[in-house]
């Protein structure tokens, strides 16, 4: 389903955020119930429309991460996936400079350079 916001309604994505306290103890459902999340604009509708027949533009666009408060959020369901619908006012703020978290993974590489080494090393002897 394709949804397009009308006027200045903002579709976000939250982001999932490492939980994890500042010590580093893993804490499962500590975000969730953080006042305030972040999350990704997927996107916005064209602005308000003025009695002049001037339009406001919108001050995010999709990409952009936003700061949301979890009180103003309306989740709906889009393709078995949770989006939010919020006016471009219950916006608090925009994330600047946000780097994505990194996703560790096992790389395949290094096990097939240690799988190679291993042999090599095995035949020297």
């Amino acid at each position: 389903m394709n949804v397009k916001p009308m006027r200045d309604q903002v579709l976000c994505r939250l982001i999932e955020e490492e939980e994890r306290t500042n010590s580093g103890l893993w804490m499962p459902g500590m975000n969730e119930n953080s006042p305030v999340r972040k999350a990704e604009v997927v996107a916005a509708g064209p602005g308000l429309m003025q009695k002049n027949g001037e339009r406001i533009p919108l001050n995010v666009k999709e990409g952009d991460v936003v700061m949301l408060s979890s009180n103003t959020c309306m989740p709906f369901e889009v393709d078995r996936e949770t989006l939010y619908m919020v006016q471009e006012r219950e916006i608090m703020g925009l994330v600047e400079d946000y780097e994505k978290p990194k996703v560790e993974e096992t790389s395949e590489e290094s096990v097939t350079e240690e799988s190679a080494t291993e042999p090599a090393a095995s035949a020297a002897e």
